[in-house]
């Protein structure tokens, strides 16, 4: 696979991580305007904007990071220089990240007295993408964790109500892979057990395949395994390589109501925008 190939679609995949209420962008992608930070000052480049729900990356986009504590220098010392390389490989000079120091944790708090400032919140609304190390967990410091309050602050793990987000990601995912909506014959859902996320996760399963989503099994191995956050993504991988090994589709256990509206997706969609269905 080509170097600047592979760069498109990792970066694809972190831009997504994109936070809620976007800047808007001028009809060249480009930003107008800039805020102000009250302690620290963004480098020259240009930001990375959302127009009809395409990202616009200039060719030096700012990139704000939080180095993070613990073994976060370390590692980020190292991920810059892999992140820059990879980008002078695949496009020769043409492009480079204009990275933007931001500050959390007890950096944060030897430096401003803040463990979250402000500022740090705000670079990650401007610029859309940013990329943060491990952060401590203060002690009677009135945060009880501030990697909750980052996600809670910015939005990070609720939705989008319409699935259109989570479609979106697994048809990357599928082009990735070469593959098309047709060829899948099992999914493994992320299935919280939560409303919220079920329910936009039924959505957008029908969204991307269609009709063909109420003949495809799908189920919840969170159900048995409970959630386990950062090392999920490596257990149900490999559950479905069992899966497929052995011919079984994994059960969701405790399930009582498969599905509100088991029906075709046109219903479904026609529920959903007449208002008479709502995940909340």
């Amino acid at each position: 696979m080509r170097a600047d190939t592979e760069v498109r679609r990792a970066a694809k995949r972190l831009a997504w991580v994109a936070l809620p209420s976007p800047p808007l962008a001028s009809g060249n992608g480009t930003q107008d305007t800039f805020m102000a930070y009250k302690d620290i000052t963004p480098p020259e480049g240009g930001k990375i904007t959302i127009t009809d729900g395409n990202l616009q990356v200039p060719d030096n986009p700012v990139v704000p990071f939080i180095r993070g504590d613990g073994t976060g220098p370390d590692i980020w010392a190292a991920s810059q220089l892999v992140f820059d390389a990879a980008i002078e490989k695949a496009y020769g000079g043409a492009k480079q990240i204009a990275w933007f120091e931001v500050f959390a944790g007890q950096s944060s708090k030897d430096k401003f007295d803040e463990w979250l400032p402000d500022d740090t919140v705000a670079a990650f609304r401007e610029y859309l993408v940013g990329i943060k190390g491990p952060l401590t967990t203060p002690v009677g410091g009135g945060i009880r964790s501030i990697n909750v309050a980052l996600r809670q602050i910015l939005d990070l793990v609720q939705p989008d109500e319409d699935g259109a987000g989570a479609a979106r990601a697994v048809r990357w995912a599928l082009e990735d892979a070469g593959t098309s909506p047709a060829e899948v014959d099992y999914i493994n859902a992320h299935g919280t057990s939560t409303p919220l996320n079920d329910a936009v996760e039924s959505l957008a399963i029908k969204r991307l395949f269609g009709d063909a989503a109420y003949q495809i099994p799908v189920s919840s191995t969170k159900s048995m395994t409970g959630h386990l956050l950062g090392s999920g993504g490596a257990l149900e991988a490999s559950i479905c390589v069992m899966a497929m090994r052995d011919s079984l589709v994994p059960p969701t256990i405790n399930l009582e109501e498969p599905d509100l509206f088991n029906r075709t997706v046109s219903d479904f969609l026609t529920a959903v925008e007449s208002g008479k269905w709502s995940p909340a």
